[in-house]
C-alpha cells in the first residue's frame, strides 16, 4: 500500500530495487554499500606487516571473515574447512552467538585467528592483508534472495576474490564479474 505512494524509494541493491518496482514503487534508486577505494589502498609491505603481526606466513593462503557471528553466516563450516586445510589461515572478526565457538576453535587451532569485534576503520587493513574474503549466508534465509552485503564491496575495493554462495545480488555480481 505505502510503496505505491512514496515519492522516492531508496534501497541498497539493484535486485531489491527491481523487487520494489514490481510491487508498485514509482521511482527508486540504489544507494549501495560501496567502499572508498582509497580506504583499501595498501602497499605490499603494509599487508605483510599485518600478516606478520598475526603470525601468518607470507606464503600461506589467508581467508578473512569479519561479520556478525551468527548461525546463518556459515561460520562453523568455515572453521571446519580450516581444520582440513593445513596451508590455510583464517582471520575471523566480529561478535555474536557463535563468539564462544570461534574463540574455542582459535584456542585449538593456531591457524584460526579471532580478532574480536573489529571497528569499521580497521576492516580494510585485515581485508587487504588476506588473500580471499569469505561471506557465508544461509540461502534459505528469505533475505538471501536480495543479498548485497558489505563484504561484496569490501572484497571488490580490496581487489580480493570472494568465496560465497550463488544467491542474491552477491551471487550475480560474483558470477558476472568472475571475482570469486
Amino acid at each position: 500500500f505505502l510503496i505505491r505512494r512514496v515519492d522516492l524509494l531508496i534501497t541498497v541493491g539493484e535486485k531489491l530495487r527491481r523487487h520494489f518496482e514490481e510491487r508498485g514503487a514509482r521511482r527508486s534508486v540504489v544507494v549501495g554499500n560501496w567502499k572508498r577505494l582509497e580506504e583499501f589502498a595498501r602497499t605490499r609491505e603494509q599487508n605483510l606487516e599485518v600478516r606478520r603481526r598475526l603470525g601468518i606466513p607470507e606464503d600461506a593462503l589467508a581467508v578473512v571473515c569479519i561479520t556478525q557471528l551468527l548461525k546463518d553466516r556459515k561460520i562453523e563450516e568455515l572453521l571446519h574447512a580450516a581444520e582440513e586445510l593445513p596451508d590455510v589461515w583464517v582471520i575471523i572478526g566480529g561478535t555474536g552467538v557463535l563468539k564462544e565457538r570461534v574463540e574455542q576453535a582459535a584456542s585449538e587451532n593456531p591457524r584460526i585467528i579471532y580478532l574480536g569485534f573489529v571497528p569499521a576503520a580497521k576492516i580494510p587493513e585485515y581485508t587487504c592483508a588476506a588473500d580471499v574474503v569469505y561471506y557465508g549466508f544461509d540461502p534459505q534465509n528469505p533475505n538471501a534472495r536480495f543479498s548485497a552485503p558489505n563484504k561484496l564491496f569490501e572484497a571488490l575495493a580490496a581487489g580480493k576474490p570472494l568465496v560465497t554462495g550463488d544467491f542474491g545480488e552477491i551471487g550475480e555480481v560474483v558470477r558476472e564479474a568472475s571475482c570469486g
